[in-house]
């Protein structure tokens, strides 16, 4: 499927699509839809994962590479950090289907927002049209 299906709708996509299925513990699924439920979120979150790494080896240049890397990593876990964290704090407070139903709504409604506000899709557009 990398292949076939376009990397920039992958990347936007993936995690809106775990939003969405964040969002049906809205609804307090029994335990027989859970794993259905996460085995949608897996599939949003590997949309994400595959293609950035590909992006990268063939947007930057071998002697940026390992910096790049490095850098995205660093700015990966610093996220993770403040991210793990900040859901922690709630997480005392709220049951764990609305925390994970507000972890969607975070997925669903922040990537695009990011996306647009720092124009993602233009820059992920114009590498396609490169390539």
């Amino acid at each position: 499927l990398h292949d076939r299906l376009p990397k920039r709708r992958m990347i936007l996509g993936g995690p809106a699509l775990a939003g969405v299925a964040y969002l049906l513990f809205l609804f307090h699924p029994g335990p027989g839809a859970i794993f259905p439920i996460f085995l949608i979120v897996s599939i949003g979150s590997a949309c994400s994962l595959v293609p950035v790494p590909v992006y990268l080896a063939t947007a930057v240049p071998n002697e940026l590479r390992g910096r790049t890397y490095s850098f995205i990593n660093a700015l990966d876990a610093l996220a993770s950090l403040v991210a793990y964290s900040a859901l922690a704090a709630v997480g005392l407070l709220l049951p764990p289907g609305v925390l994970l139903a507000t972890a969607g709504g975070i997925l669903l409604i922040g990537i695009p927002l990011c996306t647009f506000v720092l124009k993602g899709n233009r820059a992920l557009y114009e590498h396609e049209l490169q390539h």
